[in-house]
């Protein structure tokens, strides 16, 4: 004969019900980028900027410049972008006259233009993190993999939030010898902000169709902990080896918020560039 107890009965049914409703969330949240994947996107993306505050000797987030956009001295971009999302291909125009920036990429291949003032634009930093928000087939990617997915009730309709690894977001480095270069890139990539964690939401309306979709991306800042390291250590920072600068910096700091929301018209201009980039790649 087997006893079972009333409380460990309830708790299993508690059990199944999150189980089943994590499972509906998920299958929610990949129908609706299904069908985003399959049509065509028109929107603007709003792009802006959190910083920790700085405390002593330092403990501001890094801003970090990737790839051939600007050189060092390129800014990262923060305002509002026109995007056109079509088969697979990301098109993005920013609003305005300076900085003017426009990005087309598809399968891999990138073609950027930009026209500024003083500094110019991180336009590769600009164009990664399009495509991490708007790759449908990646976003759905992650959230198999996504251990929850919370889902809201709103005025018109629901809201679908997904906590997305940082791995996400890492580029793979360049593979070297092992030789003086790959130390110093070693060097240089634990000093460089990473990406701790992103967060996805996800507003869907009445009938089921994507309006708004925010992608929350939260920095790490090795800077701040090798200050605090320094002042610890009487001014020096002591590195017995690679895995001290394999260690990944769970210090909080900038935030990165790509807004996106879809609309139903699509400028001229932003259509004209996205042929005459496709053309130019092929």
């Amino acid at each position: 004969m087997y006893r079972f107890s009333l409380l460990a009965v309830l708790s299993a049914l508690v059990l199944v019900g999150s189980v089943a409703q994590a499972q509906d969330s998920s299958s929610g949240l990949l129908e609706v980028l299904g069908k985003a994947k399959a049509a065509t996107l028109n929107g603007s993306a709003s792009i802006s900027e959190e910083k920790p505050q700085a405390g002593i000797m330092g403990g501001a987030a890094m801003a970090v410049v990737v790839g051939r956009s600007g050189g060092a001295k390129a800014s990262p971009f923060k305002g509002e972008v026109e995007v056109f999302v079509k088969d697979g291909a990301i098109t993005a125009a920013s609003y305005g006259d300076l900085p003017r920036v426009k990005i087309y990429q598809k399968d891999g291949k990138q073609l950027f233009s930009q026209l500024h003032s003083n500094k110019p634009v991180d336009t590769k930093s600009l164009a990664i993190l399009l495509s991490r928000a708007l790759d449908m087939d990646s976003l759905m990617a992650e959230v198999k993999r996504a251990k929850r997915v919370r889902t809201k009730v709103i005025e018109d309709g629901i809201n679908y939030r997904v906590t997305i690894d940082g791995d996400y977001f890492d580029q793979k480095a360049d593979e070297d010898d092992g030789g003086p270069r790959a130390q110093v890139a070693m060097v240089m990539s634990s000093m460089s902000a990473s990406v701790l964690e992103g967060v996805l939401s996800v507003d869907v309306n009445g009938v089921g169709e994507l309006t708004t979709l925010t992608l929350e991306v939260q920095y790490n800042d090795p800077m701040a902990d090798m200050i605090a390291k320094a002042l610890k250590g009487g001014g020096e920072i002591q590195i017995s080896g690679p895995d001290d600068l394999a260690k990944k910096s769970t210090t909080p700091g900038k935030k990165i918020t790509l807004n996106f929301a879809v609309s139903d018209t699509q400028s001229e201009a932003a259509q004209a560039f996205a042929k005459e980039a496709a053309e130019a790649l092929k």
